[in-house]
């Protein structure tokens, strides 16, 4: 009885190892197929258009790490056209800050006249702008 029990432990280890192993070829295969694939110039433009220029989406669609993005935008040189869709996010969020003041929404309101209404006395502290002054040299009179 004890021998037939080993045999079957004997099996299902066996039948373990070999699942392992396969599984383990799969992943091989598939990191050697990862490796071969390179990014057309074409796809990084397809990627990049309507990604606001967010890395991570972009890689997502393109089913490649972050760094490979990085790569490719510089070898291919497409920092305009990432900065570009960056810009677009910003006049999309500045179109949606106008529709809430329209609508009345006082912290979009508030937000705006912090930011864009300092000198008319909008802000929370006084804040001093020391870059259009000539600079004051100070003579040692103790001599």
């Amino acid at each position: 009885m004890k021998s037939a029990e080993k045999q079957n432990s004997d099996v299902k280890i066996q039948l373990h190892k070999t699942a392992l192993q396969q599984k383990s070829q799969n992943l091989n295969e598939q990191i050697a197929t990862h490796k071969k694939r390179r990014l057309t110039r074409r796809a990084m433009l397809k990627a990049i258009d309507n990604s606001y220029g967010n890395i991570s989406f972009i890689a997502d669609l393109l089913g490649v790490a972050r760094s490979t993005v990085y790569t490719n935008i510089e070898k291919f040189e497409l920092q305009e056209l990432l900065d570009s869709e960056r810009e677009r996010l910003i006049d999309f969020a500045e179109n949606q800050l106008v529709t809430n003041i329209a609508a009345g929404k006082e912290v979009s309101i508030i937000f705006f006249l912090k930011t864009r209404a300092k000198n008319r006395g909008y802000v929370e502290k006084t804040e001093i702008d020391y870059r259009d002054q000539t600079p004051v040299f100070i003579e040692n009179l103790t001599e």
